[in-house]
């Protein structure tokens, strides 16, 4: 489910790029400094650009201070001052990781099911704070969630509906970012797009394992086994879905970190495409 939405570093500034490293390390830190030390293993790209979209809404300056990181602490780094946007981001990561674990819990093999478990265990009471600081947001997933496990275990084929309980989680996220009645509309927009664009990568990215382990993945269910044919079948998908992102995310007016949010919309996500198009090359299966 993660990992889709980064930066194309070719493109970046070296300022640009040492920002979005800040930015990482800070949302890890955020982690352990809200939710404990396991809490900072979870952290993810995806939700360094939720807090950079919901931090780059307002018209605050980015307030940097000297750190050390957990693992590395004797190199020093600057690190994003703690705020409620950093605060929001870790809780929202928290709450979706609950049933990512879940979910590789009951697809992947034995030892992974026990990793999983092992690490919901020691994220119970983390995740629980999380969910209450994001109000009905579990809930809210954990219905979706319910309903895609319905959707995977009648094996549906459409790419729609496969991506549905994804994408409205994402929705329902992105439009919490602001309670402005017309930024509401358009991030709730953006936010579905989003999820719909990071599990359609994740199916493709993940076919030619998926169909060797026989775990459900929408672009299997058609019984064609050629993940070349099928992968590339999707270049006008991706297409569409990154047009139709950008579209949206023109409609907002960013305040900051304005050349990174520009690169990830732009550069990234259209990248991310192509190197799942291009890793497929030549791949049958």
């Amino acid at each position: 489910m993660f990992g889709y939405v980064v930066p194309h570093k070719p493109e970046m500034k070296i300022r640009e790029y040492d920002i979005y490293k800040s930015v990482y390390c800070s949302l890890c830190r955020e982690l352990e400094r809200e939710f404990g030390l396991f809490a900072k293993f979870v952290v993810n790209y995806d939700f360094v650009f939720l807090y950079m979209l919901r931090s780059g809404l307002k018209n605050d300056c980015i307030e940097l201070e000297n750190g050390r990181c957990t693992v590395n602490p004797l190199k020093k780094q600057s690190l994003v001052r703690s705020n409620d946007d950093m605060k929001y981001a870790a809780a929202c990561l928290l709450v979706l990781c609950r049933y990512k674990l879940s979910d590789d819990k009951s697809d992947e093999g034995f030892f992974k099911k026990i990793l999983s478990q092992i690490a919901l265990t020691a994220l119970g009471r983390p995740i629980k704070k999380a969910e209450k600081l994001t109000g009905t947001l579990g809930e809210f997933i954990k219905v979706k969630m319910l309903q895609q496990k319905s959707v995977e275990k009648s094996g549906c084929k459409s790419l729609d509906l496969a991506s549905d309980a994804t994408a409205k989680c994402l929705e329902r996220i992105f439009s919490d970012i602001s309670h402005d009645k017309t930024e509401h509309r358009i991030l709730s927009r953006l936010g579905y797009l989003v999820g719909r664009f990071v599990y359609i990568a994740d199916a493709a990215d993940d076919l030619a394992d998926d169909i060797k382990k026989h775990r459900y993945n929408p672009l299997a269910e058609s019984g064609n086994t050629d993940c070349e044919q099928t992968v590339k079948a999707l270049k006008p998908e991706f297409n569409f879905i990154a047009s139709e992102i950008a579209d949206c995310y023109r409609l907002l007016e960013i305040k900051s970190y304005k050349p990174i949010l520009d690169n990830i919309i732009y550069l990234g996500l259209p990248n991310t495409a192509n190197r799942i198009l291009i890793k497929k090359k030549g791949k049958k299966q």
